[in-house]
């Protein structure tokens, strides 16, 4: 009997939830159905307001035309006739029976209509415009629009939409009634609750048929949760392997002990569990992060951290920790997970460091292309300084004083330039690549120790030391020189108040086997030694880095040594420094050095006489004046006839004249009109055996700049061009023999 009285609660609650659910799904629909009927009767208020305002534009225009008498003076005339053809007009619209439409306007204050029913020829129907019922009219004779559920002229509930009609000043009502939706949906509700009542009833007879087996079910399933603790045990037995076989380190800890660690906790700091019982945890964890570990599980802190850990060995372990509070044979306790980061540690280390190497490729790619940016201008205005100063020292005497000055500014403009050059070729691989000679460099290095004893304050001593027998290395003079005028810069910065000693040595050296990275062979090794205040290992570590600076900024660039090592590095040689803080720096440079193989060797002096001409003609073509003025200069001082030209298209037609006047073509890359190219392959067609010297600002020295240009030219020269380039060049060209 007690299982029958549950049985019929079950059955009473299963009756009231599909009640339920049925109230909840009628309400959804009726809302589902007021929202739609809405619709509808806006459209439908809609649809009147246009037959209104046709038939009204049909009264005006038959007035207009004169086929009907002009209205009545009652000033309802209109609007009685529209009404009435309104009439007509919804009388045969089978899909509004269910809507009662009303047209209303204003007389005296209050309210006229006529209803659809149109049961009298006239329905008119007083009511005042601050009536409680009517409020569907009352809102269209507002002159507004829309929807709205409240009582009609009758008092009763209506949904209703509503429009009003400006040019007759006519209120338009669609409605309909509310209970006559609710009637409909209270029927289905109970339509649907008798099937329902139906259908648990059944239900019920069918629980209490099938009663017996469920006793009969739980009894066995009383069986089944003995069963169900043996696999309880066999459970807590697999969580043991799974503590045991983890891939972290998982411990145990009560105030700050172990209590119990698995094997991969123990051979990650390489104990054993007798030993690792009892220890603190202070033994696991390194000194500098103890107060941050203490603090987190004071705090119960679950998030996972990272610190570092002390090996059995002593060595540093990075790890990655979280642990959580939770009760041990009823005690609480801090279970904690170990990950061994220190690989991961190394290689972030490693993608950090390649991410440096990024940054510092991307700057000098940046100074690079800064460089290329005013390359061109620069090179262009330097040109008129070398021109006029190699032009000065050829008329002047070589006892006149100021001679000096002029080398000196000589040698500044053509370390400039060289500067631009190799600031381009950071980023240009395979471009601005020097024209190498095959050098003795004593000459060169006593020639600029005279031009660097000049520079440096005379308080600071200098030395040159130079081998009688220095072998041959490949390399250009200008190099040269730029590379000691930047040591030796650097190195008198570092002297204090000026004072000190600066020592150049030059010697041969042979390296047998690989040292501090220089591959065994033979070299020629500069050395430029300073007792000034030297540099830490930290900042000895950056020093060849293009963009690292200890300077202030005015004090200079700080890409001396960034520079040296790139020449060098293109040398195919090395840079090493030595130095240690308020006892000076040693910058070694290893150049390989090459065997004589007959070709031309420069002596690498300054002073060297520059190859003449012989009168020859030249036709010069520049766009600037200046350049024009320096160039034909310097060409007129090697003994050479210059006609020279601002225009290029000025310097065709000359030619074109007076073809077999000219011997050589010397002209620029870039110019308005013509350029340069332009301009050589029209002269070429007049006159082929034309020697064609192409000189431009835009660098790209070498014999692949004139691959470049489709080997149309002779030479390609980049500006600014010395008084000896011109000379030496020039005679090349023409095949002199002593060229």
């Amino acid at each position: 009997m007690n299982n029958f009285h549950i049985f019929a609660k079950l059955a009473a609650i299963m009756f009231l939830v599909s009640i339920l659910a049925i109230g909840i799904t009628t309400y959804f629909l009726y809302v589902d159905e007021i929202d739609k009927q809405g619709n509808r009767l806006e459209e439908t208020a809609r649809r009147v307001k246009k037959i209104i305002i046709s038939i009204v534009d049909y009264h005006i225009v038959c007035v207009n035309e004169g086929h009907h008498a002009p209205p009545n003076k009652d000033p309802d005339h209109v609007k009685d006739a529209s009404i009435t053809q309104l009439k007509g007009a919804l009388t045969h619209s089978a899909d509004i029976d269910d809507i009662e439409i009303t047209v209303g306007y204003l007389r005296n204050g209050q309210i006229w209509w006529i209803s659809q029913s149109f049961q009298e020829e006239r329905l008119y129907v007083p009511i005042r415009m601050g009536h409680l019922w009517a409020v569907p009219m009352q809102r269209a004779l507002e002159q507004k629009a829309g929807r709205i559920r409240d009582k009609d002229y009758g008092g009763q509930d209506v949904l209703a939409a509503y429009d009003y009609v400006k040019s007759i000043e006519i209120g338009i009502v669609a409605k309909t009634f509310i209970k006559t939706i609710q009637d409909r949906f209270i029927k289905g509700a109970l339509f649907a609750a008798i099937p329902a009542a139906l259908i648990v009833c059944m239900g019920v007879a069918i629980f209490i048929l099938v009663s017996k087996p469920v006793v009969t079910r739980l009894e066995h399933d009383n069986k089944v949760l003995r069963e169900m603790e043996l696999e309880l045990l066999e459970t807590e037995h697999r969580l043991t392997c799974f503590y045991e076989g983890a891939f972290e380190g998982i411990a145990i800890t009560r105030s700050g002990k172990f209590l119990d660690g698995n094997n991969r906790f123990l051979d990650m700091f390489g104990y054993t569990r007798e030993e690792m019982i009892g220890m603190s945890i202070c033994d696991f964890v390194a000194d500098e992060d103890q107060k941050m570990v203490f603090d987190n599980i004071k705090k119960k802190y679950n998030q996972p951290y990272q610190h570092r850990a002390l090996h059995k060995n002593g060595s540093i372990r990075h790890v990655e920790v979280c642990g959580q509070h939770t009760q041990y044979h009823g005690k609480p306790v801090r279970v904690t997970a170990i990950h061994d980061i220190t690989d991961k540690k190394i290689a972030d280390a490693q993608i950090s460091k390649l991410n440096d190497h990024h940054k510092q490729v991307s700057k000098m790619e940046a100074i690079g292309n800064f460089a290329s940016g005013i390359a061109h201008d620069f090179n262009n205005a330097m040109q008129p300084v070398i021109g006029h100063c190699d032009v000065l020292l050829y008329e002047m005497a070589k006892e006149v004083p100021e001679r000096r000055h002029i080398l000196e500014i000589l040698a500044a403009a053509e370390t400039a330039t060289r500067l631009v050059h190799r600031i381009q070729s950071f980023t240009r691989k395979g471009h601005g690549v020097e024209q190498l000679q095959t050098l003795r460099l004593g000459g060169c290095l006593k020639e600029t120790f005279e031009f660097l004893r000049s520079m440096i304050p005379k308080s600071i001593k200098m030395e040159l030391d130079v081998a009688d027998d220095l072998e041959l290395i490949t390399a250009t003079d200008i190099t040269i020189r730029q590379i000691l005028m930047n040591l030796c810069k650097n190195a008198a910065q570092a002297m204090p108040s000026n004072t000190g000693k600066i020592t150049i040595r030059a010697l041969n050296d042979s390296v047998f086997i690989e040292r501090y990275g220089i591959r065994p062979g033979k070299y020629i090794r500069i050395e430029v030694e300073d007792n000034g205040k030297g540099m830490s290992r930290e900042i000895l570590d950056k020093a060849l880095d293009p963009y690292f600076t200890t300077k202030r900024i005015d004090e200079g660039t700080g890409i001396g040594l960034s520079v040296v090592n790139g020449i060098i590095s293109g040398y195919n040689g090395f840079v090493r420094l030595y130095s240690e803080p308020e006892k000076g720096t040693t910058v070694l440079i290893y150049i390989p050095v090459v065997k004589d193989t007959g070709q031309v060797i420069s002596e690498c002096k300054l002073t060297d006489e520059v190859k003449m001409g012989n009168g020859e003609s030249i036709l010069l073509v520049d766009d600037e004046e200046a350049i024009i003025d320096a160039i034909s200069k310097t060409l007129e001082s090697l003994n050479y006839k210059v006609t020279s030209f601002k225009s290029s298209l000025k310097a065709f037609k000359e030619f074109a004249k007076n073809p077999q006047k000219y011997d050589i073509l010397v002209t620029d890359l870039t110019m308005p009109e013509m350029t340069g190219l332009t301009l050589i392959k029209e002269i070429k067609n007049i006159k082929p055996e034309i020697k064609i010297v192409l000189c431009s600002g835009l660098g790209s020295n070498g014999e692949h700049a004139k691959d470049t240009f489709g080997n149309s030219v002779g030479v390609y020269m980049t500006k600014p061009v010395t008084r000896r380039g011109y000379g030496e060049i020039l005679a090349q060209i023409l095949g002199k023999e002593d060229a």
